[in-house]
């Protein structure tokens, strides 16, 4: 069988059973676009260099589907240390309330990334800032800042980053309001964060490579060929957006193995269902899994 249209890890993949490429197709590995790369860049200097250079937070904006999920996984996987589960780079999901940024929250999430118990209660923070120093924390990245009210975001803001001061890590915030308003009202929190924007992709040279680069890795046993028509459907149904064009693409791949059809093409992308809500329709691919 030549699969010389994968990459040589995934190829072993596509020879075993249905079942086995599906569950692979589910973490088949990140492929970056320029944006991401170079985020990523950035918090790999403040995970590896505690003297990196430059302001030593930082702060990214994007809207809904942007790829910022399947971005701070990345780095929170490129944050491991050693064969252990100790994590330089964590991610706290979106905080509802500013109680839940509290030292106690903050640490149960760090240590059982670190693959300890998560404690209900410390005593003090200087306990736990100093558990967080043990368990290697170097980056802390808190998704979706912005869900809380404006008074709350300042106050978390100021918050964390004093809490960064005192436990040595730096810390990666998102948020999907373009206007960076979270750094409002603080010079000194806004010189020492730099800002980073995701938007959606142009239509350019670059983005045809990345597909390509994304279908080497599904398991899939025939050749899927980047055509007009394929990139036309696939920028109408995501407007561009990379969350949604990664979402559609793994969608298609998942049924192309489950129908046998073993190859996607622009018919595939036009009934595929990505795993978002309303980026595309409801239409649902027959056969598809959730």
């Amino acid at each position: 069988m030549n699969l010389s249209h994968l990459d040589r890890d995934v190829a072993n993949i596509a020879l075993e059973g249905r079942g086995t490429r599906l569950a692979f197709l589910q973490d088949s590995g990140f492929v970056p676009w320029p944006d991401a790369i170079a985020y990523i860049a950035e918090c790999e200097k403040r995970i590896n260099d505690a003297a990196s250079f430059g302001p030593p937070h930082l702060l990214l904006s994007a809207p809904p589907l942007c790829g910022v999920g399947s971005v701070l996984r990345e780095i929170e996987r490129r944050g491991a240390m050693g064969s252990g589960r100790k994590r330089r780079a964590v991610i706290v999901e979106g905080l509802l309330t500013f109680s839940e940024a509290r030292v106690t929250h903050l640490i149960s999430v760090v240590l059982e990334a670190a693959g300890r118990r998560p404690r209900s209660s410390i005593e003090g923070e200087q306990q736990a800032l100093r558990a967080i120093r043990d368990a290697g924390t170097r980056l802390l990245l808190v998704r979706k800042i912005d869900q809380l009210p404006d008074k709350q975001i300042k106050q978390l803001v100021r918050y964390l980053h004093v809490l960064s001061v005192r436990g040595d890590f730096h810390l990666g915030l998102t948020s999907s309001t373009p206007d960076v308003r979270v750094l409002a009202g603080d010079r000194d929190l806004a010189a020492r964060t730099r800002v980073f924007e995701f938007k959606a992709w142009p239509q350019a040279l670059w983005v045809v490579e990345v597909v390509e680069a994304t279908l080497r890795r599904y398991p899939l046993r025939q050749p899927s060929p980047v055509t007009p028509e394929l990139m036309t459907v696939l920028f109408g149904r995501t407007h561009g957006l990379p969350g949604g064009v990664f979402g559609i693409l793994k969608a298609a791949a998942a049924h192309a193995i489950a129908s046998g059809a073993e190859h996607i093409t622009a018919d595939t992308l036009r009934c595929a269902e990505p795993p978002f809500p309303g980026i595309a329709g409801r239409r649902q691919v027959k056969g598809l899994g959730s």
